[in-house]
């Protein structure tokens, strides 16, 4: 499969390129089909960073990409190297006090901050506060509101972009009016530039995300699964090669990947690729539930002295919700899963200690406190510690996702 990714350039006032947009696209057709944004920007990010290479894309200057209210309140942004991006903020978000703090912690990461399609409100003070770059769309900004707009906000440290300048004519006014930077069709027509998409097994994926949950971080053994897989072991180089690390030297091996990334930066990697496989609601929240119910069945195993094979009964909660992901039976989507047959079978419905745990979460979950009762009879184990733990797994999950 192709996957595709356009970009503009944005102009300094010597009509050179300082940055670049990087604008979503489905096919070689140049213009923007109507899809969901978190969608739309996780794609554009993930082609970018893992199959085409911001080498390739920017020529080493900065890419203003699009962030969605719900991307920007679910961190993403943090996954990106801050000086390789602009986190474009549109117009469509509402400036909560939730997501001003999601952006004061961009800034204090370091990040650049642009406000899309910029028009004056009150409420958007404490973003004004915040942004490094304000773009006005000059095909709905007119006349004398294009310089209003800079009395306005009356703060010089904030550059102002004048995007869609059609002519020579728009230029020149935005460079008296005190415009720093341009993007338009007069300069250019986005360029799509295409990758051949290489699918990723989640298998593998997940088989890492269980590697990074044990308390020793093992290159070999992380290694040996990415080697495995050619997609990721291509998205990986691509990746450490094009922008996370400024390296002075090109890495050529997976080991050397792994040993200059470290458990923090593979995380975040592993994030990149997987999460636009998941990036639609419905998967999402199957997601956020199935990490919850991982670690709520890994206390649960430690509390009832079942601690030698609580780690699987974290991969057993993690997968419980694995046809629902893949849209499969569940009988097909266990079969080349790295899982214990018991556990298979405590999801296919076999009794066994597994199923017992798995049926006390779904209970819990439920509020089906009489067949609860049941459960935690069977496994010796209070319902006031059952609350106790679920609270914690759903801190910890909260944490997690968060990071």
């Amino acid at each position: 499969m192709e996957v595709f990714v356009a970009r503009q350039p944005i102009l300094n006032t010597n009509k050179s390129v300082a940055y670049y947009e990087l604008l979503f696209r489905e096919n070689k057709e140049n213009y923007y089909n109507e899809v969901d944004g978190d969608k739309a920007t996780l794609d554009v990010i993930t082609n970018s960073f893992t199959l085409i290479g911001m080498k390739n894309m920017t020529n080493g200057k900065r890419a203003f990409i699009n962030f969605t209210e719900g991307l920007l309140l679910n961190e993403t942004a943090l996954l990106l190297p801050k000086d390789k991006v602009v986190i474009e903020i549109l117009e469509t978000v509402t400036p909560t006090a939730r997501l001003v703090e999601c952006c004061k912690k961009l800034k204090a990461r370091g990040y650049q901050l642009a406000l899309d399609d910029f028009v004056f409100k009150s409420d958007y003070e404490e973003l004004i506060q915040l942004a490094d770059y304000i773009k006005v769309d000059f095909l709905i900004t007119k006349g004398e509101e294009r310089k209003n707009i800079i009395k306005k906000v009356n703060n010089s440290n904030i550059k102002f972009l004048a995007e869609k300048v059609e002519t020579i004519e728009d230029f020149n006014e935005a460079v008296n009016l005190g415009y720093t930077y341009f993007q338009g069709y007069f300069f250019s027509k986005p360029t799509i530039l295409s990758a051949k998409e290489m699918p990723t097994n989640n298998l593998c994926s997940f088989e890492l995300l269980k590697f990074l949950k044990e308390d020793t971080f093992r290159v070999d053994d992380i290694e040996n699964v990415i080697k495995k897989n050619v997609a990721l072991s291509y998205k990986l180089l691509k990746y450490i090669n094009s922008a996370t690390l400024g390296l002075m030297a090109e890495v050529k091996s997976i080991k050397q990947a792994l040993v200059l990334m470290g458990k923090k930066e593979l995380m975040k990697w592993i994030a990149l690729v997987t999460i636009r496989d998941f990036s639609d609601t419905n998967s999402e929240a199957v997601m956020d539930i199935s990490i919850v119910r991982a670690k709520f069945g890994e206390s649960i195993a430690e509390k009832i002295n079942f601690k030698s094979r609580a780690s699987e009964i974290f991969i057993m909660e993690m997968f419980s919700n694995i046809d629902v992901l893949l849209n499969q039976p569940m009988e097909q989507a266990l079969v080349d899963l790295p899982l214990a047959d018991d556990i298979k079978a405590a999801l296919l419905g076999e009794e066994n200690i597994f199923k017992f745990i798995n049926d006390l979460i779904f209970y819990y979950e439920n509020g089906d406190f009489r067949m609860l009762s049941e459960c935690s009879r069977r496994l010796n184990i209070s319902e006031k510690d059952i609350s106790e733990l679920y609270t914690q797994a759903l801190e910890w999950a909260t944490n997690i996702m968060n990071e």
